[in-house]
């Protein structure tokens, strides 16, 4: 009669089978963390243009608003007088506008930008100015003019600045930056 052996076979895995497993993990996770480094930085890069945009345009807004609904002439120095309106004849044009307020002689405002924010600033209350943008983002470029079609048709204000995230760096996919331009028109003048 024959010996049958009792051979107990262990399942496991052998040397080379675990260097290959690990030589995979290996390659695999360079491409996975790649993959989510690249997704962060889209959701940067979303961010911040979501900010850019949102504070541009609510100070476009705010100024569009203020020249229609309260605006009454427009003028090159204060005091708002008759000798310093400007963009009353055709085809002149002005910068550095002063808004004399329609409800109530004698008041006025303007936009400026201020340590790269655009702000409003009013004669009432004197020395006063509101910021329309924050800190997170910053004006590069602003201009206000105006161009005058005529005696009798209201002149036509140009409103163009850029705004850009307020980052230090200067890689494409950290930045976001967008440019505005409008024109508006005097409601009554």
């Amino acid at each position: 009669m024959g010996v049958i052996k009792n051979i107990k076979y262990l399942r496991s895995f052998t040397f080379i089978e675990m260097i290959v497993v690990i030589g995979v993990i290996g390659m695999a996770l360079p491409v996975l963390f790649g993959i989510v480094f690249t997704i962060l930085q889209q959701q940067t890069k979303i961010y911040r243009l979501s900010q850019v945009k949102r504070e541009g345009d609510y100070a476009l807004t705010v100024m569009k608003n203020i020249i229609i609904n309260s605006v009454r002439s427009l003028h090159n120095s204060v005091p708002p007088t008759n000798e310093n309106r400007v963009c009353v004849n055709n085809n002149t044009t002005a910068n550095d506008l002063y808004f004399q307020d329609k409800n109530t002689l004698g008041t006025w405002s303007r936009f400026i930008l201020i340590d790269n924010k655009i702000a409003s600033q009013s004669s009432t209350p004197p020395g006063v100015n509101v910021d329309l943008t924050t800190n997170k983002v910053r004006i590069t470029s602003f201009n206000l003019s105006c161009t005058g079609k005529g005696p009798h048709s209201p002149p036509i204000i140009n409103i163009h600045f850029t705004i850009q995230y307020n980052t230090l760096s200067t890689r494409p996919e950290e930045t976001a930056n967008l440019t505005y331009q409008t024109k508006v028109k005097l409601r009554s003048y």
